[in-house]
Order: structure tokens, then sequence, then C-alpha cells
């Protein structure tokens, strides 16, 4: 009995690959979404199991990509900013006010710069500064 047809790929499932490519490790994506890093293993996995293709190598505790895994990026970023606006619009109520966010430079730079730029363009009201 064959797998069933592909209907729906999750958004969480896409949030952790991108993640981790973003961060290139699994043990510092899983720091970021706040799960283990065998957690982070196995949604990537699951990820893999289900689009029926590898997607990341690795090898010597580096990330690589596969041709389907670099396929795949800019699907899943599309996805999940399309997936943001969503549940930014929809959001109960209006934010307003001063948000100030610590984080290391090498995680701001790979993953924070979209998500305040999306973050800001959806809530402006709303004053962020990175430390």
């Amino acid at each position: 009995m064959g797998l069933p047809m592909l209907t729906n790929v999750p958004t969480d499932l896409l949030r952790t690959f991108v993640t981790v490519v973003d961060l290139g490790s699994y043990t510092r994506a899983a720091e970021a979404l706040g799960r283990t890093q065998p957690a982070i293993s196995l949604q990537i996995k699951r990820l893999e199991d289900l689009l029926r293709t590898q997607l990341i190598n690795t090898d010597a505790r580096q990330i690589r990509l596969t041709d389907s895994g670099v396929a795949l990026g800019p699907y899943a970023r599309q996805i999940l900013r399309l997936n943001d606006d969503i549940m930014a619009h929809y959001a109960a109520e209006a934010l307003s006010g001063w948000i100030k966010v610590g984080i290391p430079t090498d995680f701001s730079n790979a993953f924070l710069l979209g998500a305040i730029t999306r973050f800001a363009a959806s809530h402006p009201d709303v004053r962020i500064e990175v430390d």
C-alpha cells in the first residue's frame, strides 16, 4: 500500500526547515524554536518523508542542502511569509508600544531581520529596538 497523496505541508515543519537553514545548525535551530535538537531532527525527517526526498545532508556537523532542499527554500519562505501575514492581519487586538529585543548578532542577521520587517509592516504602532 502506497503513501497517501500529499495535500498539505504543515507550516511548523517548514518553519523548522527554514530556521535550520538560516542558522546552519540543528542545535541553534532548537534553541531558537524552543525545542530539543532531537525534536528538530525528527521534524526535518517528517518533512523529508512527507515530500519523499532528502532535503539536508549533514556530515562533519555541517549542514548542506540537497538540490531538493535548495528548491524548497523559496517556497517555504513564501508560505511562511503569507502565514505570518494572515496571522498578523487577524490578530485580535492592534498592538502598540515599544519592544526591545536582545539577541546574538549572528541570529539577528540570519533570522530576525525578515521577522522584524514583517512585524513592523503589520504593527506600525510598535517601536522595535534590537540590542
